[in-house]
C-alpha cells in the first residue's frame, strides 16, 4: 500500500524528500532503500530518530574486507590512493565487518545548516557482502550498509534476505507506471500534478486492498496475487464480491523478468516543443 509521498520539484535528488517520509516511522522500523539513498547524512538522520537504515552502498564508497587493512583519515569520498574513508573495527565475518564513517566535509544542498551541524562526526555501521548466483540478475555480489550492528541478533543472511525482499518495492514501482499506465503525468499546474498523484495513490491502493484480501482468503503471499487479473476484476462483470477468484501466480523467487517494449515505435520524431512553435 502507498502510505505517504513527497512530491518534489524537477530535477531534485530524491534524498531531498526522505527525511520527511520517516518523520512518520516508529523508533525500531527499518528504512531501506537503493544506493542513491545511502549517505552519512541520510544513515546519521535515521539514527537520530531511533531509527534503521540498510541500503545498497554507494558505488563511490571503497570497500575492502581484508582485516587491518589501513584506513584513510580522510572524510566521505575524499580518502586517497583508494583508500577506504573509515576507520576499520573488529570484523563479525570474512564479509561482515564493523567501520567507522565520517562526517562530510561538505554539507549536502538539501539539508539545512543547523540540522548539518547537529549530526555527529562519526557513525558506526556494518557492510555486509552477499554473492548473488540466481541467473538473470545484473550483479554478481550485492554491498549493503546497516545500522543493524548485532551480528547475533542480525545474521547477514537474514539481513541479506531482506535487502533481497526489498526489490519487491521496484515491481510494485511497474505495477504503477506500467501495469495500470501511471507513468505519464498529464496535468501543467502544481496543483493539478498533486491531486493526479492523489487519484493515482487511491486506485493503486484499491487494486492492492483487493489483492491483500483474496491473499488472506486464499491463504498465500499477497504479492502472489495477480495484479492484472484485479484490475480486470474490478472493471469487469466478475467483480461480484468473490475475490476468491482472483488468480494466484506461482511461486518464483529469483526470477528476473527484463523490461522490454512488446511493439516498435512509430517512426515520428519526438515532440520537443509546443506545437504552436
Amino acid at each position: 500500500m502507498l502510505l505517504r509521498g513527497a512530491p518534489a520539484p524537477l530535477r531534485s535528488h530524491e534524498m531531498a524528500r526522505c527525511p520527511a517520509i520517516s518523520e512518520g516511522l516508529e523508533p525500531g522500523d527499518i528504512v531501506m532503500g537503493d544506493r542513491g539513498l545511502c549517505s552519512y547524512v541520510h544513515l546519521a538522520i535515521l539514527a537520530a530518530r531511533d531509527l534503521h537504515g540498510l541500503f545498497r552502498l554507494h558505488q563511490r564508497r571503497i570497500v575492502d574486507f581484508a582485516a587491518g587493512l589501513a584506513r584513510s583519515d580522510m572524510r566521505e569520498f575524499d580518502s586517497p590512493a583508494g583508500l577506504p574513508g573509515s576507520r576499520w573495527a573488529p570484523a563479525k565475518a570474512d564479509r561482515d565487518q564493523i567501520v567507522v564513517w565520517h562526517k562530510p566535509k561538505s554539507k549536502p544542498t538539501w539539508i539545512s545548516e543547523a540540522d548539518y551541524e547537529a549530526l555527529p562526526e562519526e557513525l558506526t555501521v556494518r557492510v555486509v557482502r552477499y554473492r548473488l548466483e540466481s541467473p538473470g540478475f545484473r550483479v554478481g555480489e550485492v554491498t549493503v550498509v546497516t545500522t543493524l550492528l548485532d551480528a547475533k541478533s542480525y545474521p547477514a543472511e537474514e539481513v541479506a534476505m531482506l535487502y533481497y525482499r526489498r526489490w519487491l518495492v521496484e515491481v510494485n514501482f511497474k505495477h504503477i507506471k506500467i501495469t495500470m499506465k501511471m507513468d505519464v503525468l498529464r496535468c501543467e499546474t502544481v496543483d493539478g500534478v498533486l491531486k493526479e498523484l492523489a487519484m493515482f495513490s487511491l486506485v493503486y491502493n484499491l487494486v492492492r486492498s483487493l489483492t491483500a484480501e483474496s491473499a488472506r482468503v486464499q491463504e498465500v503471499a499477497p504479492e502472489r496475487i495477480s495484479v492484472v487479473d484485479t484490475i480486470r476484476w474490478l472493471i469487469g462483470t466478475e467483480g461480484d464480491g468473490d475475490v476468491s477468484v482472483l488468480k494466484v501466480n506461482p511461486a518464483r523467487p529469483g526470477r528476473s523478468e527484463p523490461r522490454v517494449v512488446k511493439r516498435r515505435p512509430k517512426q515520428y520524431y519526438r515532440m520537443t516543443m509546443p506545437r504552436s512553435e
